[in-house]
């Protein structure tokens, strides 16, 4: 058993990625409005059920993880119970014991055809109980809303769009989501009369999303780029990604800048990455009463 310890201990102590900004993840915040780890791990997981984007430059085929703002693409629903580190992560590496502490549970996915009609009911079932800790407020990727907490539940949401449009009520929308609410648990007794398109058998498990996206990530770390070209074609394939900054370091002195630049260098530039999510208003309370 001891044996086996070690090993378990061992690969909990392995980095998987690093971060340039702090990480929010307490159920005071998570639970009551958007935070950068909701949206980052929203956004993961909308990622996770499309594919990477291929960009070819001259010869070369990068990937890298993105996120896609097409109107096909489905929109992401995620109950904040979900993340259950009750913290915030500080600036640097994050290692594999980060993970198993946000996301310690297997949680399976799928993807549903749903109605607009039934998806602002969702949204209204994620703020019901707000500004109560409850772990069904919604952290959302591919769709933005505003509500009012004043209001009474099931009347709170003002405003809702998709892919930069007014949501359509008679529209069918896809949306991912956990199969656990899926299946009408936390509140979200609307969700189980929608079709399933995906299913968890079909789509990666939610740990298994954050690690790949890492993953993708972690393969362009070092990744030499011998001249001002290469670097300045870099820049634009990270720029495709909302919480992706790159750092690079000319003769093995790391930049301490946490932005992409593009200024002439005759040395070997090396490339490194991390991710930087923010707070982009996609969830807002207009009354204030969350402030």
């Amino acid at each position: 058993m001891k044996r086996y310890g070690k090993v378990l201990g061992a690969k909990m102590e392995k980095i998987i990625g690093s971060c340039d900004v702090r990480l929010d993840s307490r159920f005071s915040q998570i639970r009551t409005r958007e935070t950068n780890l909701g949206n980052f791990i929203a956004d993961t997981i909308r990622h996770s059920v499309n594919c990477d984007v291929v960009r070819v430059y001259g010869s070369c085929v990068y990937r890298l993880p993105h996120v896609l703002t097409s109107p096909q693409n489905p929109q992401v629903l995620l109950n904040s119970g979900t993340l259950r580190a009750d913290e915030i992560t500080p600036v640097g590496e994050l290692k594999a014991r980060w993970l198993v502490k946000v996301l310690p549970m297997v949680d399976e996915m799928c993807v549903l055809e749903i109605d607009g009609k039934t998806l602002k009911e969702a949204l209204e079932c994620g703020v019901s109980m707000w500004p109560r800790l409850e772990g069904r407020f919604p952290q959302i990727s591919g769709m933005r809303f505003e509500f009012d907490g004043t209001k009474p539940p099931g009347n709170r949401v003002t405003k809702v769009t998709v892919a930069g449009n007014g949501l359509d009520l008679s529209r069918t929308y896809r949306l991912c989501t956990k199969e656990y609410i899926a299946g009408g648990k936390d509140g979200y007794v609307m969700l189980p009369r929608c079709k399933v398109v995906l299913d968890g058998e079909t789509c990666p498990v939610l740990p298994t999303m954050v690690r790949n996206y890492f993953r993708a990530l972690s393969t362009h770390n070092g990744f030499v780029l011998p001249h001002h070209q290469e670097i300045s074609h870099m820049k634009r394939v990270v720029k495709s990604s909302p919480h992706i900054v790159k750092r690079y370091s000319s003769s093995g002195s790391e930049s301490a800048a946490t932005t992409i630049t593009t200024t002439e260098s005759k040395h070997t530039t090396v490339a490194k990455y991390a991710i930087s999510p923010k707070v982009d208003g996609r969830i807002r309370e207009v009354s204030g009463g969350g402030d």
